[in-house]
């Protein structure tokens, strides 16, 4: 690391609210520079998602600065690692104080920060080269560690010993792989090396830090090459939240490897591709994931569902397809049909059926040319629950194709099964 930096002329071009917030620091007397992420995605060409600042401003300094603009709104829980959040509307600028970090006391967080006035000893604490670029509109991208040349590259390198750094944030193990699968960064040999050997740490992490890295890393474009490339930390990653001892380890890694082999040729929809993961295990352990995973109720739903329609076998005429498109949703089983691709082969003509079906035909209550309101036109005395047994009862029988889908038709049929219930209850 330099003690003076390689400046770069580049030209960023950042958001209005976000260059009011620096020039107001910097009118001000301080030094604020955007730094990390939004510089590095910003040089590859990629729009930031995050803008975060740095600069020799205390924290305290920075509330007074802008706590009096009605505009904005600051969000202080950060305040003790020297982080205030600065938002303008539903963006939200986090700027953080010059600081160098204590020991870190759980592998992710610092016990104490102390608060630095050189911009040079905040970037010696950040994870990896290419995270550690400066830019301000005056003097461009400032670089202490070769980030742009590895950024060039396509390097990922860390910053300073790589057994430090690993071990002051276990997450940034997990995060040196999704660089890998969504950059497709080769990942420096001494990190790499380092990272591995101390794999054991990401057992350490809360779940929830461990899956939003799973997320990303799993639909990024290279996520089948990084899945075989780090089998074994897979395994070991999915063994302790599966609950399963080290000797499983082995069994696991080549179920990792085999699944691997085509995942790349999946939607990157995330409960496709964990859909595919976990159907590579016995079902009691892929249910024991997904409970500690904690995915959203959402995700969940959708996950499991995917995971049942690949325990059945794929529908074989309409009748059957329409009865999987009334119980799991079009969404659902068309999701399923790149997976059944994977698993069976060519599927001839069945996912175009599929697609067609799910588009003009009818396998819900709401899509009938029959309500509720028509049967209570039949009989203003009819039940709610008759209603709702005789409209279940046509829809079974449209998507068996013994009924069309037509006002008529289902009228006669309504008052035939009508008669039949009022019958059968006197």
């Amino acid at each position: 690391m330099r003690d003076t930096p390689i400046i770069y002329p580049h030209h960023i071009t950042l958001p209005q609210d976000l260059r009011k917030i620096l020039n107001t620091i910097e009118s001000h007397g301080y030094r604020a520079y955007i730094i990390g992420g939004c510089v590095r995605d910003s040089l590859l060409g990629i729009t930031p998602k995050d803008w975060d600042i740095a600069t020799n401003a205390h924290p305290d300094v920075i509330c007074a600065l802008f706590m009096h603009d009605k505009n904005l709104k600051l969000i202080r829980t950060g305040s003790k690692y020297g982080t205030i959040g600065v938002c303008v509307g539903k963006t939200c600028y986090e700027i953080t104080t010059f600081r160098s970090d204590g020991i870190y006391k759980d592998a992710r967080h610092p016990g104490c920060v102390q608060f630095v006035a050189d911009l040079a000893q905040d970037i010696a604490r950040r994870d990896f080269s290419i995270n550690a670029l400066a830019y301000s509109e005056c003097d461009g991208v400032l670089d202490y560690v070769n980030g742009v040349c590895d950024l060039h590259h396509r390097h990922l390198v860390c910053v300073g010993d790589p057994q430090i750094r690993f071990s002051e944030d276990a997450l940034r193990i997990l995060r040196a792989v999704r660089f890998r699968a969504t950059l497709d960064f080769e990942i420096d040999s001494q990190t790499k090396d380092t990272l591995l050997g101390l794999s054991d740490l990401i057992t350490t992490l809360p779940c929830e830090r461990v899956r939003l890295e799973l997320d990303k890393i799993l639909v990024g474009a290279y996520a089948g090459k990084v899945l075989r490339e780090f089998a074994q930390l897979f395994a070991q990653l999915f063994a302790h939240f599966a609950n399963q001892p080290r000797e499983s380890y082995a069994r696991l890694s080549s179920t990792f490897l085999d699944n691997a082999q085509h995942i790349d040729r999946l939607d990157s929809l995330l409960p496709i591709r964990y859909a595919w993961i976990l159907s590579g295990f016995d079902k009691e352990m892929g249910a024991t994931l997904i409970e500690n995973l904690h995915f959203s109720n959402t995700h969940k739903k959708q996950i499991l569902a995917l995971l049942t329609l690949l325990s059945l076998t794929p529908p074989h005429d309409d009748v059957a397809i329409l009865k999987l498109l009334a119980r799991f949703g079009a969404q659902c089983v068309c999701d399923t049909l790149g997976i059944w691709t994977l698993r069976c082969g060519d599927l001839g003509t069945l996912p175009q059926r599929v697609r067609t079906l799910a588009k003009n035909a009818c396998y819900e209550l709401k899509t009938m040319q029959i309500s509720g309101d028509t049967l209570k036109a039949l009989d203003k005395n009819i039940d709610g629950k008759i209603i709702g047994k005789i409209l279940q009862q046509l829809l079974d029988e449209v998507i068996e194709q013994k009924l069309p889908n037509m006002r008529e038709p289902l009228i006669n049929r309504a008052t035939k099964i009508f008669t039949q219930l009022r019958k059968s209850h006197k």
